[in-house]
């Protein structure tokens, strides 16, 4: 389950205890009770199947949005993207007005699962929407910056991953991704601070050891950009991550890039 995903079920709990459907438990049932949120949720991660039956039972006795979040996730949670991401869209539309971080939480969601539908032009449209409602939110500006990255818009990117940072200046994907967009701006020293702290913070990333290296080839720095793709592939074989796509352009930066001579 996505980090919006486990953001919004508490969202919308507070949403139901303020009338729309399904009473909550004090403890949790060895069944799940009919009209139960929290149940429906706990069977999206443990037996995603049976929790998309339990939505739909859910929804036709309720007919209330907290079965429908949970049919969403369901979907989702079976690699269903296509179905999950229009429902979910639609479900922020339903959603009361009077509770913006729920709305921009569930369209964000939809966006994660019209991304992995690869459905970019819905995602953009749901992630505007989830940053109109709450422009603040960092995790929206990281998201919409790595769909604007695909499309090579590297001005934009830079500018929402700086509201970004704003809010969380130890984010290490968006630092990642920031330089990322300066390096390819042609601005490899901003680059290089930025992907510094982010190794700081995650020193076994794969995409931060992948992009240090690539700034400072750019640099001219050859012997350390190598320094650094062979320990990115050396974490990747110890973590069953071979297969990782930054882990292979590691290695084909290494089969193209000559090893310096020693003296």
């Amino acid at each position: 389950m996505t980090k919006n995903a486990q953001k919004t079920i508490g969202l919308i709990s507070l949403l139901l205890a303020l009338g729309a459907s399904a009473p909550a438990l004090a403890t949790a049932p060895t069944k799940p009770t009919p009209g139960n949120y929290d149940d429906c949720i706990a069977l999206v991660e443990s037996d995603p199947a049976q929790a998309l039956d339990y939505a739909q039972t859910l929804e036709t006795e309720t007919g209330g949005i907290a079965a429908m979040h949970c049919r969403g996730l369901a979907l989702s949670a079976l690699g269903r993207h296509d179905e999950a991401a229009a429902l979910l869209f639609d479900l922020a539309e339903r959603i009361p007005f009077a509770d913006e971080g729920a709305r921009a939480d569930v369209y964000a969601q939809a966006a994660d699962d019209f991304l992995a539908a690869d459905n970019m032009a819905q995602a953009r449209i749901a992630i505007d929407h989830a940053i109109e409602h709450a422009p603040d939110e960092p995790d929206y500006h990281l998201t919409r910056a790595r769909l604007l990255a695909l499309d090579g818009e590297w001005e934009a990117v830079r500018d929402d991953l700086s509201v970004a940072l704003a809010e969380n200046p130890n984010s290490a994907p968006a630092l990642t991704l920031r330089a990322t967009a300066n390096r390819t701006l042609g601005h490899p020293q901003a680059a290089l601070v930025d992907i510094g702290h982010a190794i700081e913070l995650a020193p076994h990333s794969l995409d931060a050891l992948l992009e240090r290296g690539r700034v400072r080839a750019a640099m001219g720095n050859v012997a350390d950009a190598r320094l650094d793709w062979e320990a990115l592939i050396a974490y990747a074989k110890a973590t069953g991550r071979s297969d990782d796509p930054a882990a292979k352009a590691a290695k084909g930066y290494l089969s193209q890039s000559p090893r310096p001579a020693t003296p």
